[in-house]
């Protein structure tokens, strides 16, 4: 009796170390699982921004301007009688390997054999005296152009229509592109508005008078995509 009543202690002592390690070994294969198996966040969000408030918004009518325009070419240029900003250059990756690249060592230069003398030319015989031409008729005055009348410059209020606008100049130049064979008089404009940053705006149709402007922002409207504004312009 004695030795079955050890026996059954032992036994039990058996059972209790077994199920303490089995459950230590579940925890620790709990914990590198979630170490190494669970994803750190969603990546597909990581680059979604959050979208813009009310306070990111600009006035189309404040700011310092700078109006560009697409020449014959299709490159962006400055309008005639304004100066261009001050842009920092972006230096190309080719730059870069120009100015790494050593400069070849000089080539000492040979001195040249110097050339024999040529033989002197014999005296040319004298040419004979060629009659003198006569004169040439003058040629009749011809009337002046009457000047033609200068025509005066309307020099109040311009209102213009704003497509659209971007921070990034590059995406406003590419828009001029595409809608210069729609609105030939496109036209962008560098916006400085200090704490809000620069804004690269995209206008055109020009008119004299906010009542023909509202007439063509009603035709842009319905022929195109866009949903331009009315904007009071003195250039």
């Amino acid at each position: 009796m004695p030795e079955n009543k050890d026996n059954f202690g032992r036994n039990i002592l058996v059972v209790f170390i077994f199920f303490l390690l089995f459950g230590g070994a579940a925890v620790l294969v709990a914990y590198v699982g979630s170490m190494f198996g669970s994803p750190k966040g969603d990546n597909r969000t990581a680059g979604l921004k959050k979208p813009l408030n009310g306070s990111a918004y600009t006035d189309p009518g404040e700011g310092e301007r700078i109006h560009y325009v697409l020449d014959g070419n299709g490159d962006l240029v400055v309008r005639e009688g304004e100066r261009a900003p001050e842009e920092k250059p972006v230096q190309t990756a080719k730059a870069e390997d120009e100015a790494k690249e050593k400069p070849l060592p000089k080539r000492e230069a040979k001195p040249e054999p110097k050339p024999e003398p040529a033989p002197e030319p014999k005296p040319a015989p004298k040419p004979k005296p060629k009659p003198k031409p006569k004169p040439a008729p003058k040629p009749k005055p011809q009337p002046k152009p009457k000047p033609e009348p200068v025509k005066k410059v309307d020099s109040g209020p311009k209102y213009v229509l704003q497509l659209v606008a971007y921070k990034e100049k590059y995406k406003a130049v590419e828009e001029m592109r595409s809608l210069k064979s729609v609105f030939p008089d496109v036209f962008m404009v560098r916006i400085d508005l200090g704490s809000k940053g620069v804004w690269y705006r995209v206008r055109c149709c020009e008119e004299p008078g906010y009542t023909a402007a509202k007439k063509r922002l009603a035709n842009v409207k319905s022929s195109t995509k866009y949903s331009p504004i009315i904007v009071k312009t003195d250039k």
